[in-house]
């Protein structure tokens, strides 16, 4: 799958890339004498730009792209000798220079044309899950109960490591994946942990008269209790070498064993 011209946003008035480092950074007043249209801007530049008096000049235009390619393996067996079952696997890659078209999500330092090379950010999306494994299945146990379990693992989240602030002084200061990081560093080159939960029913139909009857359903999610970490502190400072002590703490869990019961009447 392929997403070409995707809408970004970019600043057409945006300073030079700028490599920061241990000791190598940037002030805002040193960033806004490189700014190509000057600050407070004086001309719109090449896009006629009809006002003036402004640093950042953010202009929207069909620059981005994306890419998705996956295989899939299914399984299934129907449902014969009191039970069914299937298991689902796929193994793939999301790439792009782009999540969407919001400043956040789509900046590149120093790019100051739609068509100009994006290459800065072309890496990882923020969605890219290389493995995801689902299996699930029913069996019918003798008196009537219905056991059911789904089984559900992927690969963890990919994330960047941020320095944190605006170390270069573009103006644009952001901790997700389009911020500011190390030199060499590759955007969203991080991952959270591998997300397994295990979620299981049981069910028991009472027959009455007639054609009523009523189901009584007990489910429990994340029956192991599982310690699902959804976010981890991503700011990793200036230098990867050497991480700030609070990098890839935890700062989001997964919801604990949750349980519920049911009666469902049908008549």
């Amino acid at each position: 799958v392929r997403g070409i011209n995707l809408l970004t946003t970019i600043d057409v008035n945006a300073p030079p890339l700028f490599a920061v480092g241990p000791g190598t950074t940037r002030t805002a007043a040193q960033a806004n004498t490189q700014r190509p249209l000057g600050v407070p801007n004086t001309t719109g530049g090449q896009f006629g730009v009809p006002f003036t008096g402004f640093r950042s000049i953010y202009l929207q235009g069909n620059g981005g792209s994306t890419r998705y390619d996956a295989v899939r393996f299914s399984l299934a067996k129907r449902f014969s000798h009191r039970y069914q079952w299937q298991v689902n696997y796929s193994y793939g890659k999301s790439l792009g220079d782009a999540e969407q078209f919001r400043l956040a999500s789509s900046f590149v330092p120093g790019l100051t044309d739609p068509d100009g090379d994006r290459s800065y950010q072309d890496s990882r999306l923020s969605t890219d899950t290389p493995h995801v494994f689902v299996t699930s299945g029913v069996y019918e146990a003798p008196y009537g109960v219905r056991i059911g379990g789904v089984l559900f693992a992927r690969s963890g989240f990919p994330f960047t490591g941020g320095v944190g602030s605006d170390a270069d002084g573009d103006g644009f200061s952001s901790t997700g994946s389009f911020g500011d990081r190390p030199a060499g560093t590759m955007r969203n080159s991080y991952r959270l942990p591998t997300f397994v939960q295990l979620d299981l029913s049981l069910a028991y139909t009472i027959k009455g008269l007639k054609r009523h009857s009523v189901e009584v359903r007990l489910d429990v999610f994340n029956l192991q209790n599982r310690k699902n970490i959804t976010g981890l502190n991503n700011v990793i400072g200036l230098d990867k070498a050497s991480p700030l002590a609070a990098f890839r703490t935890t700062t989001g869990m997964g919801r604990q064993r949750e349980a519920q019961v049911g009666l469902r009447w049908s008549f």
